[in-house]
């Protein structure tokens, strides 16, 4: 699937993106993998701790105690349009 994904980028931002939109390649490529390296940043570390943990339940119990909350402090202070939105759909007030 990320081979599919990789060889469509181009093609479905020259057909979807820029005849919708107008958003230039550069532009388009940012706003798509900015997440993913957010994400990556966020998840990396819980990977390698509970890589250091035997038993299934545990690495994944300690995965999401580590990856949760890092996920949305990097969020938090890289992506404040994301963390509002989903504060505004989750109903928080703050």
């Amino acid at each position: 699937m990320l081979g599919f994904h990789i060889a469509i980028f181009v093609p479905g931002w020259y057909v979807l993106v820029r005849s919708l939109c107008k958003a230039g390649l550069a532009e388009y490529t940012i706003a798509a993998l900015r997440p993913f390296f957010l994400s990556v940043a966020s998840i990396a570390p819980a990977f390698w701790l509970a890589d250091q943990l035997d038993g299934a339940v545990l690495r994944l119990g300690l995965g999401v105690l580590v990856a949760a909350p890092l996920y949305v402090l990097v969020n938090y202070k890289s992506n404040r349009e994301w963390f509002n939105a989903m504060r505004e759909l989750a109903r928080i007030s703050g």
